[in-house]
């Protein structure tokens, strides 16, 4: 059960020099060598049986009926001997390893459903279950159990079931379970890859402990296993790329650049690496400040090859850097190359917004609400409103991201602002306090968004009337490295931060001062104009 053949095989020995005439442990070994692919040792141990005269029972025809489908690949024919099976079991017969059988069928009936559809994983799981009737700690079973229930949304289920199966198959998917929601599971992670580790480094397990450590803030131990995994592969991307990221989080965005070059040349998929690979590398750039050679690169990666994102990763340096000739030249030839194409349209809307043209970015926009899914279509939404000083619609459409949303805190600290923008301080307040109970335990577990969190921190801190540490933690915020995926050079939260804070204080002049200087430092953030637009409405 386990999958300690070697002890397995020894331990048989042993039995049948003190039982030879067991059929029990003929079958276990069998059951072994079908695990294992020795086909012709298993026809070759039925045809002793035979000579031997051994009676022909339920186990040794599911023997056959595994050689049917595992060996002879016929797995029509293998599933129906596996249904008489099950008849004559539901007719009193027995089978050493009856939960076996029912893992085999749904494993077979598994091949020609769709695990995507609720339907089919709850027939799957009914045929599972019935194996576990048979046998409650059947790992095969409960393995596909576990995969049923991840693929229907039941992680915490899931979890539970690989943690009790205690199989090296068991750990690696428990791990990757893990790191499937690193915010929340870490730490748990982390030690299930470094327990694989211990058993096997490979450049893969240690690109995961890597980037579990890089999450919790031991930016030492993350460099310690990419460095294992160049050793173990001097071409392993992966880890290239995670020393890049670290260099990042350092503040040392040149060397950070010659990591993802060096990442680059390993690179033995183009289209692979006109993807990810040249963002990672256009996103160093414009925090250096070079906007112009960012654009360059995405020239010469669409000249060589096909790169669908080309005209959106164009569009988005231009606006970050205020090039709004340059960006009005890519929304041109991005509709001369594709027509009528969504993406090109909601950025053209965008452009409209940013230049403060509202008629012509809510028309563009009205063309693609087709288009748009739901967190895009509300976050749109939420912006529009913010222009308007519309809150009570801002504070409505926050609501109801509150309850289907992950980043909890994110959700707190908006829709508390848009309390107090609407006048509500005492409202804003209450939020507020359940706010910073949520980010205080973010940051009691992870620095990789240290900057995130602690901006948030400092107007939640400001909303309940504690000024003086709103101030300071803000300060704290400016001093922490970038958050991973932010293309600034600078932390941009933190400067329309301070402004909500000097408007909460209500320090008018200041905060106005801080909402103009915004919209000059940071082009593509609509939150300065937005605050300037507030203060002209209350004014008003």
């Amino acid at each position: 059960k386990l999958r300690r053949d070697r002890e397995s095989f020894e331990a048989l020995d042993r039995a049948q020099a003190l039982h030879g005439n067991d059929l029990s442990l003929y079958v276990l070994r069998m059951q072994i060598l079908l695990r294992n692919g020795a086909f012709e040792e298993v026809r070759d141990t039925l045809e002793y049986l035979h000579d031997a005269g051994a009676p022909d029972d339920l186990s040794l025809e599911f023997i056959r009926a595994q050689l049917q489908e595992l060996a002879d690949e016929d797995t029509e024919g293998a599933f129906r001997r596996y249904q008489a099976i099950t008849r004559k079991l539901e007719e009193g017969e027995t089978l050493m390893d009856s939960a076996a059988l029912y893992y085999r069928m749904a494993y077979l009936m598994s091949q020609k459903m769709d695990t995507d559809s609720q339907q089919d994983r709850d027939i799957l799981l009914s045929m599972l279950e019935k194996g576990l009737s048979q046998d409650p700690y059947d790992v095969d079973c409960l393995d596909m159990k576990s995969w049923l229930l991840v693929r229907s949304g039941k992680l915490d289920e899931a979890i539970e079931l690989y943690r009790s199966l205690g199989t090296p198959n068991a750990l690696r998917s428990l791990a990757d379970l893990y790191y499937e929601d690193l915010d929340r599971y870490a730490k748990e992670a982390l030690d299930a890859y470094e327990e694989l580790l211990t058993v096997r480094q490979t450049p893969e397990l240690c690109f995961y402990a890597a980037t579990c450590c890089y999450h919790l803030g031991d930016m030492e131990k993350s460099e310690q296993y990419a460095r294992i995994a160049l050793e173990l592969d001097e071409a392993d991307i992966d880890a290239w790329r995670i020393l890049a990221f670290l260099e990042e989080y350092r503040g040392n965005n040149e060397q950070a650049l010659a990591y993802v070059d060096r990442s680059a040349k390993c690179m033995w998929d183009m289209e692979i690496f006109y993807g990810w690979l040249l963002r990672h590398q256009v996103k160093v750039l414009c925090r250096l400040g070079r906007p112009q050679e960012a654009l360059k690169r995405i020239d010469d990666a669409m000249a060589r090859a096909e790169y669908p994102d080309g005209f959106q990763d164009q569009f988005d340096v231009c606006t970050q850097f205020g090039l709004w000739d340059r960006a009005e030249a890519v929304l041109a030839q991005w509709a001369d190359a594709r027509k009528n194409d969504p993406e090109q349209i909601k950025a053209t809307g965008r452009l409209h917004l940013l230049r403060g043209k509202m008629l012509k970015a809510t028309f563009a926009y009205g063309k693609v609400k087709r288009n748009m899914d739901p967190e895009e279509e509300r976050d749109l939404r939420i912006q529009l409103c913010e222009l308007e000083a519309n809150y009570k619609r801002v504070v409505e459409l926050w609501g109801r991201r509150l309850n289907n949303s992950g980043d909890t805190s994110h959700v707190l600290t908006n829709l508390a602002l848009a309390v107090r923008w609407n006048g509500d301080a005492e409202a804003a307040k209450k939020i507020a306090e359940k706010g910073l109970e949520v980010i205080d335990e973010l940051l009691s577990k992870f620095q990789v968004n240290e900057p995130n969190y602690r901006t948030r921190r400092s107007v939640l801190l400001a909303l309940v009337g504690r000024m003086e540490e709103a101030r300071a933690e803000l300060e704290r915020a400016r001093k922490c490295p970038l958050c991973k995926t932010c293309t600034y050079g600078s932390c941009k939260d933190a400067d329309i931060f301070e402004g909500y804070i000097e408007e909460i204080a209500g320090n008018r002049e200041k905060a106005k001062e801080l909402y103009l200087a915004g919209q000059k430092n940071w082009p593509d953030e609509l939150d300065f104009r937005s605050g300037e637009i507030r203060l002209k409405k209350k004014k008003g």
